[in-house]
């Protein structure tokens, strides 16, 4: 296929065509999505970074409320670095949730890993 050979000359190819099932009665509608997800989590966390330096809204779900859904990882994982490379900071706020001991050593996890620790 086409994308094939890009990928054989050496070409990074980041979206491939996608066809999703048509509604009933409704016409097929080419799509296009992106060949690994971490493409998407990068450039979605970079147009938060954007964002957040121009002062406009992040667009994004609470962190506090995906923090530990494991879709989301890699994308908190970019934004943290650019969070850092950019000297900027965010707040979170789990005065109103529960945090489980398991929750408690992932964000340890998660912030030793940005700050580089061990």
């Amino acid at each position: 296929n086409r994308f094939g050979a890009r990928i054989s000359k050496g070409e990074t190819v980041l979206l491939q065509p996608s066809m999703r099932p048509p509604a009933p009665g409704a016409k097929p509608e080419a799509h296009l999505r992106f060949t690994n997800m971490a493409f998407k989590d990068f450039f979605v966390a970079r147009c938060c970074m954007k964002n957040a330096i121009a002062h406009k809204p992040l667009g994004l779900p609470q962190f506090e409320d995906v923090l530990w859904d494991s879709d989301w990882r890699s994308f908190f994982g970019y934004l943290l670095e650019l969070v850092q490379a950019h000297d900027r900071h965010f707040t979170a706020d789990f005065r109103e949730r529960t945090v489980r001991p398991e929750h408690f050593k992932d964000l340890v996890d998660i912030f030793g890993e940005w700050r580089g620790a061990p």
